[in-house]
């Protein structure tokens, strides 16, 4: 029968970084990872709109490809794994995993026992192995264990086992604590996450929950529960070191508070790093009986964490506002360097420990030995705080160590023929406290997956089938409308529109309130372009207008409230009207003396966004100034339209990213066949967890 050691390289070899990434690649999920976030302009834009490819071969890469470490991708994986965790059950987790190439199902599944912990040679079905088991567990007073964690083994075998050391080599009916205390440990990292994540997901983040993790399961952490509930007592074993051990550690001021309830002694000192004089028997088999009682209750881990849970939940609560760190970790992540060990021992049995801080300085740390001697002295750094935090301990990043694949979220029907005549329309339906908008749509020549509703800050929005189109009908409004938006709105001129050729098939479109397509006022919209002003009094401060004879062509919003008003006429120097002054700057344009003049502000341009504010037209500066008419064009949008398609990029983006994953979360389904992987409905973490709650209580 396999050891700890065995069991533990089996173990990692399977949920190795490199084993998952050779899944994912196997599977081909390497390409719905999303790597970096979508940028839409600029000399870093990363995001190509739809009908549009690239004709800069040098630029390609960065629109239509990624670039992740193979551990981005291993964790993606465990990432999977934990979202079927908590969207299903335990059951369809394995399973999935097992989907995933995992090895987790045993070959004979249908004849699964528990494992037995009797020595090699005896059985459980033996009638006299049972009586002797009896008889042992009554001559050592094992009921004593059962009434302190209030729990009666069914197989007083595995109690047996979990508190048996491997210098007890008088019990010749069960194995020692080892195998035990192996899977023990693993199920307590896994319940104590899980209430974490469970209990405190709103205030803790990934990195949050391992420092918990660390502080609760750590070795003089369950030591000390273990001594303060009096167990350590019933711990077979023949060894003289471990005597001296338990003798010194159970005497030490630490511990010994006789007369106290266990409460108070639960209470006591969780607010800092457990004693590291513990010996590591404690710990082992507190995790060994957490072993054993998952066997003996039939794999439940509602019973475990129904016996552990009010042993760690003052522990939990308080390493939740304030994880109790490790000092060598909390040392190393702060800038401390390698450590330096003087032996032998000194006058007094102490180990001393120096360690090399960044300003080259020591700070000297003692201990019996030669761990504890490392643990005082960055104790003693870290409450000097003699050091600060060095980048050069941090790994650089290097692109050379990364793996290329696609994007997925810059694909869509990308091998699609676009001249057929049916297409579909929907509608992108926005809801908010504030607001209701139904008036943005887009077609595309294949019929998406029924895509669930997403939430984005204070939105919610859904992607609505509305019907089929002819497309061929309306093609050249529907590209022009595309086009202006894309290369007029948003300034994307680097690409060449091509809907055929594209890897992202996808047109826009404007609704009415009938759901139908609104050609109109797409027609208007792309009138826009480059129309001139007829006379001041069209000006109005619903609009936006550009000022087309400067380079950078700024935007600009009439005020209709401010005054006084001035004609082309009006001095704007001692020696020039404002007309003379225009004139000589664009000469071949004639202004009229007699006109009112705009009265402008320059805005900023318009956030690409989905939440935008309900007045996100801002001035960029307060001053005013006063244009004819004549050097003013509309702009490609109006204030309302401006405010509606500026959400456009990243609901596309979260649009393709949805349809991916519900192509995944289909391809989970077809090979599962068991369950739906999140509410079809709607994409909502807490009902996910409000779900596995249900499954865990």
């Amino acid at each position: 029968m396999e050891g700890a050691g065995k069991l533990t390289s089996k173990k990692d070899k399977q949920v190795s970084n490199k084993n998952l990434y050779r899944l994912a690649l196997k599977k081909n999920l390497q390409n719905y990872l999303n790597v970096s976030k979508p940028i839409y302009g600029g000399p870093e834009a990363n995001w190509i709109p739809p009908g549009y490819r690239i004709i800069n071969d040098n630029v390609s890469e960065r629109y239509t490809t990624q670039k992740a470490k193979k551990k981005a991708i291993a964790d993606m994986m465990e990432a999977l794994i934990g979202a079927f965790l908590v969207s299903t059950d335990y059951i369809t987790t394995i399973k999935f995993m097992d989907w995933l190439g995992l090895d987790v199902i045993p070959q004979y599944e249908q004849n699964i026992k528990t494992p037995s912990v009797l020595r090699s040679g005896l059985s459980d079905t033996m009638i006299d192995i049972s009586s002797e088991i009896q008889n042992f567990f009554t001559d050592h007073a094992f009921e004593e264990i059962e009434n302190k964690i209030k729990y009666t083994f069914m197989n007083k075998g595995y109690l047996i086992a979990a508190f048996t050391h491997p210098s007890y080599v008088n019990n010749r009916l069960t194995q020692c604590y080892e195998r035990l205390e192996y899977l023990g440990d693993a199920i307590l990292d896994f319940l104590v996450i899980r209430c974490v994540f469970v209990d405190h997901y709103k205030h803790v983040t990934p990195k949050h929950v391992t420092d918990i993790r660390q502080d609760l399961s750590n070795n003089g952490r369950l030591s000390y529960i273990f001594v303060s509930c009096d167990l350590h007592k019933k711990i077979l074993h023949l060894s003289p070191y471990l005597s001296n051990q338990i003798t010194s550690y159970v005497e030490s001021e630490t511990i010994s508070s006789k007369d106290q309830s266990l409460d108070i002694k639960l209470a006591k000192d969780i607010d800092k790093w457990a004693d590291l004089t513990a010996p590591k028997t404690f710990a082992d088999v507190f995790e060994a009986l957490v072993g054993a009682i998952f066997l003996d209750s039939g794999y439940s881990l509602n019973t475990v964490w129904k016996i552990i849970e009010p042993l760690l939940r003052q522990y939990i609560n308080q390493s939740v506002k304030h994880p109790n760190l490790s000092p060598i970790r909390s040392y190393f992540e702060n800038g401390g360097q390698r450590f330096v060990i003087e032996k032998p021992k000194d006058s007094q049995g102490n180990f001393t420990c120096k360690a090399k801080l960044p300003d080259k300085s020591e700070v000297t740390g003692y201990g019996k030995s030669t761990r504890l001697a490392k643990y005082d002295a960055c104790r003693k750094a870290m409450t000097k705080q003699l050091f600060k935090l060095c980048d050069e301990l941090f790994e650089k990043k290097d692109e050379n160590t990364k793996e290329i694949f696609p994007k997925k979220n810059a694909l869509l029907f990308g091998k699609k023929d676009i001249f057929t005549s049916i297409w579909y329309l929907y509608q992108i339906h926005i809801h908010s406290k504030t607001e209701t908008n139904i008036e943005l749509g887009f077609i595309v020549p294949s019929e998406l997956i029924e895509l669930p509703l997403f939430h984005d800050g204070l939105l919610t929005i859904k992607v609505i089938f509305i019907k089929e189109i002819n497309y061929l009908q309306k093609r050249s409004l529907f590209e022009q409308f595309s086009k202006h938006i894309f290369e007029n709105v948003f300034e994307y001129t680097s690409f060449d529109f091509n809907i055929q050729s594209s890897t992202f098939k996808l047109l826009p479109c404007l609704l009415t309130s009938c759901k139908e397509i609104d050609f109109d006022r797409m027609l208007n919209i792309c009138h826009r372009q480059n129309k001139s002003i007829e006379h001041p009094s069209y000006l109005s401060d619903t609009e936006l207008y550009t000022v087309w004879y400067l380079e950078t062509k700024p935007l600009v919003c009439y005020l209709s409230n401010i005054s006084p008003t001035k004609r082309a006429s009006d001095r704007k120097t001692n020696t020039q009207t404002y007309a003379d002054y225009y004139q000589e700057i664009v000469p071949d344009v004639h202004i009229e003396k007699d006109f009112l003049m705009g009265t402008m502000k320059v805005i900023n341009k318009i956030k690409i966004s989905l939440n935008i504010q309900e007045n996100p037209i801002k001035s960029s500066e307060q001053r005013i100034y006063y244009y004819p008419i004549e050097l003013l064009h509309y702009a490609p949008l109006n204030q309302k339209d401006f405010q509606l398609i500026s959400r456009l990029p990243p609901l596309l983006v979260r649009i393709v990213q949805l349809y991916h994953l519900e192509r995944l979360r289909k391809l989970f389904a077809e090979n599962l066949k068991c369950y739906s992987f999140i509410k079809s409905n709607e994409v909502n973490f807490k009902d996910c967890l409000e779900d596995y709650m249900q499954i865990v209580s």
